[in-house]
């Protein structure tokens, strides 16, 4: 009997054990984590198994962005991110392969011009041309003959340009799959933390606050073009949704400074945070993503970053000079469609009535050319000056024949 109890509790002991290192099994089954490669084959095997591949193109695989790309990747919630790897290249032909084919982002016009005033707010620097290692193709499922190749840069300022270059590479993946970043959930937008800044460093109510919170943060959305288009035609995705709902939040929590004090951030951070620390997982994990995303934007205005007053005026006077061209836009382009063809045939009518004036009553014509040469006014075009000249000299011609005729005449009589 002792020896079935001892039996039985070895037996709940190994299945306790079981039940506790499966999740974690799970858990490390899920993290997703960075490869290598070095032939193309490999490359097609991962695009058929339905997964999109980011090429990271170096000559070393201790390069700053990748690694902190990869750590993103390993962090990042599973399921958010699906069906995407990163793979490391360093053999000298694939790479040549790769980039043989890679071309930029075919953005659009609208997409182009929103990228161009955007570059301009943010002093990102001009698209890459020449091909410098490290490069990063993205290769998706739905074209694998051919990879898109990420042409941006990232401002690099002291020790954060892995950190920075990874930023910028992890939103080009974002735009072109429509899904969200990889690693953390939690985002912020560079011109926002900038008008996030001003509000929090005037007095509550104050003129210059009610400038930031309701006139800059107003107008900057506006520049956004791609979110309007989309919403009226109906083809906004998940990601554009998710960027409104944040400008949004900018917007709301910096109206609410104005209108409850500068205090209003602290007070919801401590909030927030309460109810995430006493969570009893009666939250859902989207509601948990959804919340921190709120802390962390409140922490924008609470621990507000410090900016230059040069740079404030820099960015104030791209904000005006962007809106300004967006205004000029708006007024130009129906300008260009008013002029319709109506108003060209008229306008053709009003010629031929004109032209048959003129032919009806030429010798009217001929009176008013004489009236202006006698008062020397040039009424004539040059044709007809010389046809009016040519006409006057055989009329002249003709007398003086006439004239001849009539002394031969009289001589002969005699």
């Amino acid at each position: 009997m002792t020896q079935q109890k001892t039996t039985s509790i070895l037996l709940l002991t190994l299945l306790a054990l079981l039940n506790i290192s499966t999740p974690a099994a799970a858990a490390a089954a899920n993290k997703k984590l960075c490869i290598k490669m070095s032939r193309g084959k490999e490359l097609k095997e991962k695009l058929a198994t339905e997964s999109n591949v980011l090429l990271v193109l170096g000559n070393d695989d201790d390069d700053k962005t990748y690694k902190e790309l990869c750590d993103r990747l390993e962090g990042t919630p599973p399921g958010r991110v699906k069906d995407f790897e990163i793979a490391f290249v360093k053999d000298s032909n694939m790479r040549r392969n790769v980039m043989n084919k890679a071309a930029p982002p075919s953005l659009g016009l609208i997409g182009t011009a929103e990228k161009f005033v955007l570059d301009l707010i943010t002093g990102a620097p001009p698209p890459k041309t020449e091909i410098s290692y490290p490069e990063y193709v993205l290769y998706k499922t739905s074209n694998p003959e051919a990879g898109i190749r990420f042409v941006g840069g990232a401002t690099i300022e002291n020790d954060d340009e892995g950190k920075q270059m990874a930023d910028a590479v992890s939103d080009f993946v974002s735009e072109q799959l429509q899904t969200k970043k990889i690693g953390s959930f939690v985002y912020a937008l560079g011109s926002y933390d900038m008008v996030a800044a001003q509000i929090m460093k005037y007095e509550t109510g104050s003129w210059q606050q009610r400038f930031w919170a309701e006139g800059v943060a107003k107008m900057l959305q506006t520049m956004f073009l791609k979110y309007p288009i989309a919403s009226l035609l109906s083809t906004t995705t998940p990601v554009m949704e998710f960027e409104m709902e944040l400008i949004t939040n900018y917007i709301k929590i910096g109206q609410k400074v104005v209108e409850k004090g500068k205090n209003y951030p602290k007070e919801q951070v401590k909030r927030l945070e309460e109810m995430l620390e006493n969570d009893d997982k009666s939250i859902s994990e989207l509601k948990k993503e959804s919340m921190s995303q709120r802390v962390y934007t409140l922490k924008r205005f609470s621990e507000p970053e410090k900016f230059a007053d040069k740079d404030i005026m820099s960015f104030l006077v791209k904000v005006g000079m962007n809106l300004l061209t967006l205004l000029l836009m708006l007024v130009m382009i129906p300008m260009m469609f008013l002029s319709s063809p109506e108003d060209d045939e008229e306008e053709e009518e009003e010629k031929e009535e004109k032209a048959g004036a003129e032919m009806e009553d030429p010798d009217k014509e001929e009176e008013e050319n004489d009236e202006g040469s006698d008062s020397g006014t040039p009424l004539l075009t040059k044709q007809e000056k010389k046809a009016l000249a040519i006409q006057r000299a055989k009329e002249s011609m003709k007398e003086d024949k006439e004239n001849v005729q009539k002394v031969l005449q009289k001589n002969g009589g005699k």
